[in-house]
């Protein structure tokens, strides 16, 4: 894990890599090259994780100097991949994954992408043809940002701040985006924009080549704009018995696991109590040596309760989660002044304005590692969009049950909505009429009585996203599925664990987004993943050995979430207030002049701002803090 910078012909491309600083705080390297099309610059910042030794550092080139290699991330499988190296005739120097990499890709070319069990976003430059080749890992783990100057500079970045300091980059922000922030709390949304105008983010699971031999600079709309080669695309479902699939997960965690536990430095794990962080704590126990030092788990744990008096505080069920294992709590407890305090740090530090404050607390919690001496954390990020862990997508499960006129329809109807559950008959009943009956439809009707667009939002143009239509030769639920995890939910959620954890310079590592449960996970059938009245039901079936009970077959889903409500009626509803004018006036042309009323009617009143107030306080402070202005 790292912050990288490529360019051609950059103003700055110094100050574009140090703005990178907090990825890397264990070195910096720099290669440079005279090319037709101009200066290229590589540079690297360093987070030490495999092989810390001098001879791993970045860019690293090959002996004769042909290939010259910057990447942030980690090759979870780099030991099976060096030994099929060696076996071509490679010899390694050093004991970390770089050599690998490099190596792989001169002994496969683009190839090797495909062979990586792991995380990146990388840039290669091949001196002999004088291309540079551009890759990101299948999920998008790693950040990758691209900005260009009217076909005369171009640069790759880890982060957005640092194409605006090395590229010199105007503070423009990009509407639409805004837009679909602020209406709906989108974020990262499925066109790779940013809310910069001139900044876009390279997609993920593709490679591009950049010829420079011809002197021309390519405009970086057009690399951005989904014109690589794919790498890697989700498998279709297959027939799959219970036994099978619950077995093939257990081999698929037990891999992924034993495989980000290696590393040169102390790892440790997030724990919320929850199905996905407990299944990792419990295989990391049944992995490791019983005399090994304790594993350190992080968690931020809230004891309080929400407005409608259900309690927020997941102490019981990670304390369940812990009891009996070889690990050491570490806790965190987050509260509004704290919150408060640092929001301006957090917004900094995501780059982009974020929708709640569910994205402090994981702050917090990297923070936490860092202090007690973790350098990589194992989180359980994309469980509950690979394996419909999400209550609305029962509906969608549902609505394939019903297509297919299975006879356990109104058996498995009953068992989802049986208390206790997040699901009541009328909420799963919309969500199966939301999939069963055409988007495209739904909206015309809607049109036709006047609730269609909707009204009395904060934007003038509500943002409207694409109609919802099952791929040809797939499920409902399968769709759905890959739609959540390669554009829809997966790719912010990712942003927001690199930013904060490399806030900190702490690496974070995914087991279900591995190559092995990542690629099962598609293949496995939806009726496995909403059955007998539970959502991810295969997870719970298959790693039940693993789990206390009550963790296992828990109806009720919290998730990772804050005592938010509450907190807008103190100190953080004062912040938002505090920087709600300056926003509507900031964004005052896209704004909905009725919803500028109803707030400046509601603060005046003294009542506690909303999740929509706190969008648009949050998108406005961002622009404060950046300079952005509208364009």
């Amino acid at each position: 894990m790292c912050g990288i910078w490529a360019s051609i012909n950059a103003p700055d491309a110094v100050a574009g890599l140090h703005a990178a600083a907090h990825r890397g705080p264990d070195g910096e390297g720099w290669a440079r090259f005279d090319t037709p099309a101009g200066r290229l610059e590589l540079g690297h910042r360093r987070l030490a994780i495999y092989d810390p030794s001098d001879e791993s550092a970045q860019p690293m080139q090959t002996a004769e100097g042909r290939y010259t290699l910057i990447f942030n991330g980690a090759l979870y499988n780099y030991r099976e991949l060096r030994d099929a190296l060696k076996a071509n005739g490679h010899v390694f120097r050093t004991t970390g994954d770089t050599e690998v990499f490099l190596a792989a890709f001169a002994e496969w070319g683009t190839d090797c992408f495909a062979k990586i069990d792991g995380m990146f976003a990388a840039v290669f430059y091949d001196a002999q043809r004088q291309v540079l080749t551009i890759a990101r890992d299948r999920f998008g783990e790693k950040p990758l940002f691209v900005a260009g100057s009217d076909g005369k500079s171009l640069a790759f970045a880890s982060e957005a701040g640092q194409l605006m300091a090395g590229m010199k980059v105007p503070a423009r922000t990009d509407t639409f985006t805004l837009d679909a922030f602020i209406g709906s709390g989108q974020v990262d949304n499925r066109y790779n924009s940013t809310s910069w105008k001139d900044i876009s983010r390279c997609p993920a699971g593709l490679w591009y080549e950049v010829e420079l031999k011809n002197g021309a600079v390519p405009d970086h709309k057009a690399v951005s704009g989904h014109k690589g080669t794919t790498f890697w695309e989700p498998d279709a479902e297959s027939p799959m018995s219970e036994d099978d699939a619950a077995s093939k997960l257990r081999e698929a965690m037990d891999e992924a696991v034993s495989r980000q536990l290696v590393a040169d430095v102390p790892v440790g794990t997030c724990l919320s109590g929850g199905l996905d962080s407990s299944i990792i704590l419990g295989t990391v126990d049944r992995l490791r040596d019983a005399n090994s030092d304790p594993f350190i788990c992080v968690s931020a744990i809230f004891d309080e309760a929400n407005d409608g008096g259900q309690s927020l505080s997941e102490r019981p069920f990670v304390e369940a989660a812990i009891k009996g294992k070889n690990g050491e709590l570490v806790e965190v407890h987050p509260g509004e002044e704290d919150v408060a305090a640092r929001l301006d740090d957090i917004l900094r530090t995501q780059g982009e304005p974020f929708p709640g404050t569910s994205i402090c607390a994981q702050y917090f919690v990297f923070e936490a590692a860092r202090k007690v001496g973790i350098k990589v954390m194992l989180d359980g990020q994309g469980a509950d969009e690979l394996f419909a862990g999400y209550a609305p997508m029962a509906g969608y499960a549902m609505a394939d049950r019903l297509a297919r006129l299975d006879p356990s329809f109104l058996k498995e109807f009953n068992a989802l909505i049986a208390e206790p559950s997040d699901l009541t008959t009328g909420r799963l009943g919309r969500g199966i009429w939301r999939a069963v009956v055409s988007e495209r439809f739904r909206r015309a009707m809607f049109r036709a009585i006047g609730r269609y667009p909707p009204k009395g939002g904060p934007v003038r143009e509500a943002f409207l996203p694409e109609p919802f239509s099952p791929a040809p030769g797939q499920y409902r639920l399968e769709t759905l599925i890959r739609n959540l995890v390669l554009r829809d939910s997966l790719p912010g959620l990712l942003r927001y664990e690199d930013r904060n954890a490399m806030a900190f310079a702490v690496e974070t590592r995914l087991p279900f987004l591995s190559q092995a449960i990542g690629d099962l996970a598609f293949r496995i059938p939806g009726e496995l993943k909403v059955k007998k009245g539970y959502t991810k039901y295969i997870l719970r079936k298959a790693f039940e050995d693993r789990l206390p009970p009550e963790i296992a077959w828990r109806r009720k889903k919290l998730g990772f979430v804050t005592p938010q409500q509450k907190w807008m009626r103190g100190k953080v509803g004062i912040w938002v207030d505090r920087h709600l004018e300056n926003a509507i006036e900031a964004f005052r042309p896209m704004l909905n002049d009725d919803w500028i009323a109803h707030e400046r009617v509601r603060k005046a009143a003294g009542a506690a701002p909303g999740e929509t107030a706190f969008r648009v306080a949050c998108a406005g402070r961002w622009a404060e803090l950046t300079g952005a202005v509208l364009d």
